[in-house]
């Protein structure tokens, strides 16, 4: 895992559970609203 993502979990974890779940959340939607916005050329396939 990298750094970045090792930094991200220890300042989720040190949130109580209603604010990680607020975090997480919003982190998903981000995630979600980028993918539906990317074009296809953008999209990685295997």
């Amino acid at each position: 895992m990298s750094l970045l993502l090792q930094q991200i979990f220890h300042e989720i974890d040190r949130l109580s559970l209603p604010e990680q779940v607020e975090v997480l959340t919003y982190a998903a939607n981000r995630v979600k609203l980028q993918i539906s916005e990317a074009k296809p050329q953008d999209r990685v396939t295997k």
